[in-house]
């Protein structure tokens, strides 16, 4: 059996969450209930990146990580990082596929 995907196309968040939770569901009932994994490039960018990254769609919109870079700001980064995790956790991401 399969416990782990990666997510390409994805819907609105509510949706999202929905499917997850679904999913987490199912593999509870298997013969071992190991939980789903799902992963995901970037998708708070503002422009998307064909097999890189999505633009940001319904979550919050950040510059890429070289522009959080020169800005040279900390707490800011720790902002982006935090918000990203809270984000990615209410759909059911929790591998995010960062290479930038």
């Amino acid at each position: 059996s399969m416990t782990h995907f990666n997510l390409l196309g994805t819907g609105d968040p509510t949706a999202m969450a929905r499917w997850h939770n679904t999913l987490q569901r199912m593999a509870a009932d298997t013969r071992l209930g190991i939980p789903v994994t799902l992963s995901t490039d970037p998708r708070h960018a503002f422009t998307e990146h064909v097999g890189a990254s999505f633009g940001a769609g319904a979550f919050s919109a950040w510059p890429e990580p070289l522009g959080l870079a020169a800005l040279r700001d900390p707490e800011l980064v720790y902002e982006f990082a935090d918000t990203v995790r809270r984000e990615y956790l209410a759909v059911g991401f929790r591998v995010a596929l960062h290479p930038q």
